[in-house]
């Protein structure tokens, strides 16, 4: 197992994957062009992708020689049935970690009994009532529909099931009895196709969950090293062009590590491993790792808004930055050193050139005696020695009766934060959005200038300077993290070695069929009172038409009326169509919204187009005689249609293409001796002229019978998000209150500390879950205009950061309560005004959440965040000024102090909040239209003036 290579930029360790991104402008020879693509092509035959394309088109080609063999054909007393040995291999694609293809080899398997149970059921118990029999398997189809969309892991087993209770209903009306060797036969099909896949999933190239998982780890740790190098550098104001492009980039590829180490962490939990590390462990691993890309995160977003107001500044640069400069490279190194540490004992096996830090320019005597054993007791000190002359620092920001360098520049700078919102989204794109109302933030004049440059610059520097708050947790975090992979039981202890063990894990096979967090988060501020008897019914009534419920009921009657020939006695139409398989389209194309479907319906006809050209050509090049020639045709077109499947996001193309090829060679091969048989192409004909029709029979019931629109489940769902951000606001300032004003006990104040993690981390997830439902409300039509999917990103863009800035407020106000001067002098004083903002804040959460439901126009008056934040600071200002020239000896000294500069950080991490949710009215205008005040525009204004000239 080999570490992620790296390239040095500037004395930092850059992953060559975040590096090679950035590129250059450079025109490439010939030669040089031909060499790169080489070593592109080397480079894909060595890859994972390559590996698992392979094994997935293996799987497919030994199913097609499995059934070319002539005596295990005949066993089969149903020819036909020996398809789904193909179609075993197909869906469960043995191109996969071991995990994650045990999970989907449960699931299969539950899905096979489950069906063959059902096909006995249907065919054998209710066979004598057509009626009934489908009335049964409209029930299956929509119950089991409703559990696709609710547990999308289940979609394997939901399609067997569906496809095995379908044949059982077809072929007992086709044959008019139950038919025990049509079930024996279709389930010995599934099992030995799931049989060859697992077979080829575990010998060849097997590739354990648990070691990818390893891996992915130690790539993500090494993001977060260079992340946090960067940051510091960006706080030092020596960061470069190309260390910029990699800290922007590398920011998301953070925000991605966070779902792919979720999705591997499940794989994982499927596996029987002998390793030292339980999942308990790894659970515990990634979930800390989660709380350092949210720290980190967290600084990224705030110290990027202020970097370009502070560069310019001599000021700043020699009174602040040299004095900091020593003190941040040595615990930049000690964060380095101790991630290395943690790498070393998650896999022992990475090579160790990551130890000799010196050689990437930490020479600082801190940095070049450090000892590995004391690495946790050393970063702790260097810590307390950053933060000491950063106190002593930011004790200066309070002489705001000097003249401060940079003002008017530091001033620009804080109304452009105001005024103007530059939003950088995932593809580097920049969104701008002016407020159009002048009379949204107040203007100064000549006097109130003079007083608020110094103001401007004392907050702008300090919003900088809260950066320690967040690195401190970052810093715990990792020493914790790195406690909990040594083994530590304590600070300075010695780590307990772990003993490898053989370890069953199957927590991941059972799936939990829970509402998602988001939700459950959401109802916390529901009301909790009973509700009356009425309410209930309407409640059960109206979910009748809920887009789940409606799209269950769609799938189960679009699956219902491909079996009325049946029902009317036209058995042969029914068989000479092939109508058999008309199912596979209808479960696949059917999605819960209609965008979806859309991009489903595209795939769906090129692989039917695909896989019906090429399985025709491959019959009339060989005929029905030649297996070799056909096993030969079909290994060509298995691996580009394997690739699709396992490696591309357009795995629908390769799924629908595979199973279409092996719709038409089969059927014509076994039937090579049956001369009134089909001729290849008409065949292909008839697969190619079912298949769209089916496709055009979802598309009218997506369209036209109740369209669950993918733009209204994302309205509703950022609703939800507006509600949750309502409630967690309102907690945070709950928490925030009781923690600063010691009201409760510590234990009690951790507890709520870590209850507001978690409602982070599900909100954030709620924020990742949402990015598809753009995707999929760009692809559907809309009459009006497009769809607005830039002003939507934008509104997300938004909710992330107040999300950041929350976090790194909570980080801030940390778990041990305020002085008592500290309350005493600002907290309390300060009451009316905070709670001013957090009910105006809370009042806009949830109109733009109402907004997002009803569509209608926001009030041609909304609440201004940004009024009452500005009001906050001017109180504190003053008090601050108060306190700072009054004649007591203890006020100027407490100024300075630690409870003091906490207290201002949250001040000022939150005040950028008010600025998102008073800038997110501009995006919701936009989408929504506001409603027409009925006085002419300058109606008051020229009240004011006449009412001035009579006085």
């Amino acid at each position: 197992m080999t570490n992620t290579s790296t390239t040095h930029v500037d004395s930092i360790e850059i992953p060559k994957k975040i590096s090679s991104d950035l590129g250059t402008n450079l025109i490439d020879t010939p030669t040089e062009k031909f060499t790169k693509f080489k070593r592109r092509v080397w480079n894909f035959f060595r890859s994972r992708a390559f590996k698992n394309t392979f094994k997935a088109a293996l799987a497919y080609w030994l199913a097609f020689m499995l059934i070319f063999i002539h005596p295990f054909a005949t066993w089969f007393k149903r020819p036909l049935t020996l398809s789904n040995i193909i179609l075993a291999t197909i869906v469960l694609s043995p191109g996969k970690t071991v995990g994650a293809f045990l999970q989907a080899f449960f699931f299969s398997l539950f899905g096979i009994f489950t069906g063959a149970a059902l096909f006995a059921f249907l065919a054998g118990g209710l066979n004598q009532s057509p009626p009934l029999m489908m009335v049964f398997l409209l029930l299956i189809i929509y119950g089991v529909s409703v559990i696709r969309a609710l547990i999308p892991k289940l979609f394997l087993f939901c399609l067997l099931v569906c496809l095995t209770s379908f044949q059982g209903v077809s072929n007992a009306l086709i044959n008019d009895k139950f038919d025990h060797e049509q079930l024996r036969d279709s389930t010995i099909g599934y099992l030995i196709g799931s049989g060859i896949a697992l077979l080829i999933n575990i010998l060849i190239w097997p590739d354990s969950a648990e070691s990818e998982l390893r891996i992915k780890l130690m790539d993500s740790l090494d993001n977060l090293s260079t992340f946090n190098t960067l940051m510091i550098k960006t706080y030092l104001l020596t960061l470069t062009e190309e260390d910029k492009h990699a800290r922007d980039k590398i920011a998301k590829v953070v925000r991605q590590d966070i779902a792919t180490l979720m999705r591997m962490l499940d794989e994982a939990d499927c596996e029987i491993t002998y390793s030292e590390f339980s999942m308990k462990n790894f659970k515990g691993w990634v979930s800390k790792i989660k709380r350092l890309h949210q720290f980190l995160l967290a600084l990224h977003s705030n110290l990027t808004r202020q970097e370009d107001a502070i560069k310019n500044s001599d000021k700043f640069r020699k009174e602040f930055l040299e004095v900091l400069r020593e003190p941040l490279n040595n615990l930049d190194t000690g964060c380095r050193r101790a991630i290395a540490v943690i790498k070393d004992q998650i896999d022992p096996n990475i090579p160790k050139q990551h130890h000799d830090l010196e050689s990437h320019g930490k020479t600082s005597e801190t940095g070049a005696n450090w000892k590995m054993g004391d690495c946790d007791i050393l970063l702790e000190n260097t810590l307390s020695i950053f933060e000491q002359k950063q106190y002593d620092i930011m004790a200066n920001l309070f002489h705001l009766d000097e003249e401060v360098e940079g003002a008017h520049l530091l001033s620009k700078s804080l109304v452009v934060e105001s005024k103007e919102l530059d939003i950088i989204d995932d593809d580097n794109e920049i969104y701008e959005y002016k407020d159009n109302e002048d009379t949204s933030r107040e203007t100064l004049d000549e006097n109130e200038l003079m007083w608020s440059n110094p103001e401007s610059t004392w907050a702008d520097l300090f919003m900088v300077y809260f950066f320690m708050f967040g690195i401190r947790e970052y810093v715990e975090g990792l020493l914790e993290l790195r406690r909990h992979v040594l083994n530590k039981p304590g600070l300075g202890e010695s780590a307990i070695q772990r003993k490898k063990k053989l370890r069953f894990h199957f927590n991941s096979f059972v799936p939990s069929i829970s509402q998602n967090p988001a939700k459950k988060l959401a109802e916390l501020w529901k009301p909790t009172s009973d509700k009356p008897y009425r309410t209930l019914l309407s409640e059960n009534l109206n979910s009748l038409k809920s887009p789940l419920n409606l799209y269950a009921i769609k799938t189960a009657i679009a699956v219902g009326i491909v079996l009325i020939p049946l029902l009317i006695d036209n058995n042969k139409f029914f068989t000479n169509w092939n109508l058999q398989t008309a199912a596979i389209p209808i479960l696949v194309a059917m999605s819960p919204v209609l965008g979806q479907s859309i991009l489903s319906f595209a795939f769906d006809i090129a692989g039917t187009i695909i896989g019906g050209i090429w399985g025709y050509i491959t019959i009339i090049t060989w005929g029905t005689n030649s297996p070799y020639g056909i096993l030969f045709f079909i290994a060509i077109s298995a691996f580009p249609m394997a690739h699709i499947l396992v490696n591309t996001p357009f795995f629908v193309v390769g799924l629908v293409s595979m199973v279409n090829v092996s719709g038409i060679v089969i059927p014509i091969y076994l039937n090579r001796h049956n001369p009134n048989y089909d001729e290849p192409i008409v065949r292909t004909y008839k697969i190619i002229v079912v298949s769209v029709l089916i496709l055009i029979m979802v598309f009218i019931f997506q369209f036209f019978i109740y369209p669950n629109l993918a733009r209204r489940e994302l309205r509703g769902q950022l609703a939800r998000i507006f509600q949750d951000f309502r409630f967690y606001y309102g907690q945070f300032t709950n928490t925030m209150t009781i923690t600063i004003s010691g009201l409760d006990t510590s234990k009690n104040i951790l507890q709520m500390d870590a209850d507001l993690r978690k409602c982070e981390l599900k909100i954030q997830a709620g924020l990742i879950r949402i990015q598809p439902l753009l995707m999929y409300a760009a692809a559907e039509p809309r009459v009006v205009a497009p769809f607005q999917f830039k002003v939507y990103k934008k509104i997300l863009q938004h909710l992330q950061m107040i999300l950041d800035r929350i976090s790194y407020a909570r980080a801030s106000v940390g778990n041990h309560p305020f002085r008592k001067t500290v309350i005493d002098n600002i907290f309390m004083p300060l009451l009316d005004v905070r709670h001013e903002i957090l009910q105006v804040n809370r009042l806009l959460f949830y109109i733009y959440a109402t907004t997002l439901k009803s569509k209608l126009p926001l009030p041609d008056v909304m609440p201004k965040a940004s009024e009452a934040q500005n009001k906050f600071f001017q109180k504190l200002l003053k008090l601050t000024k108060e306190m700072k020239f009054a004649e007591q000896a203890t006020n100027q000294q407490s100024i300075k102090s630690e409870g003091y500069l906490r207290f201002y950080s949250v001040a000022l991490a939150l005040r950028g909040i008010t600025f998102h949710m008073d800038d997110m009215g501009g995006c919701f205008r936009e989408l929504f239209g506001v409603t027409e005040d009925l006085a002419p525009p300058d109606y008051y204004k020229r009240l004011v003036n006449a009412r001035a000239r009579e006085v």
